[in-house]
């Protein structure tokens, strides 16, 4: 799988016990009401890894779509086999992402296989982009505005991803895909023609 793959073939919850459960709710527990609050790195305009072409709602000032937040909660009912949270994305102008009932476990990869193939299993989904997909057709996502500025975004945007970063270890990443067809005409005609899709 290369770099920029999303590994879909990874995505199926395998079976836990009733104490995976216990030792996570603990980790939680620890935290008011349940509430984790994670600090958020923006890379900004200038980064250069995005997949696609980043879009220009991006770039225009420094506190939409910067996010600098992520409010973890855990799910007050949890079902068998799975790890419930409700996460929300927070830039610097107070607008948020919000995703609820995610499945955690997807998230923390197992390590499997023979001893031997152990370590290599490990830095294979260490570094392997997997992740979830949220689909705004299915409103599997939530856009909260704060600014006037982030409606352009909720117009645009179609699919939110929490993806794990192939780059360096124990990173994640928010990737928000909108699309643009104001110049689809000239795009059609131009050497390199472009897909709509762009990266924040």
């Amino acid at each position: 799988t290369q770099c920029y793959s999303l590994k879909w073939n990874e995505l199926e919850t395998k079976s836990i016990g009733d104490s995976s459960q216990e030792i996570v709710r603990n980790i939680f527990s620890k935290y008011e009401n349940n509430t984790l609050q994670i600090s958020a790195l923006s890379p900004a305009y200038s980064y250069n890894y995005d997949i696609g072409e980043k879009d220009s709602l991006y770039g225009k000032d420094s506190l939409l779509l910067r996010f600098e937040k992520v409010i973890v909660k855990l799910s007050p009912e949890q079902v068998p086999n799975k790890i419930l949270a409700d996460f929300s994305f927070v830039d610097k102008a107070q607008n948020k992402i919000e995703m609820d009932n995610v499945d955690l476990l997807r998230l923390v990869p197992k390590v499997e296989g023979p001893e031997n193939l152990q370590y290599a299993d490990m830095l294979e989904k260490e570094f392997n982009r997997f992740g979830y997909v949220f689909r705004k057709e299915h409103k599997e996502y939530r856009m909260i505005q704060s600014s006037d500025d982030f409606n352009e975004a909720i117009e645009s945007t179609y699919r939110c991803k929490i993806t794990n970063n192939c780059l360096s270890q124990g990173k994640w990443e928010l990737e928000v895909t909108s699309e643009d067809y104001s110049d689809f005409s000239d795009r059609l005609h131009a050497e390199k023609n472009l897909n709509q899709n762009n990266s924040t």
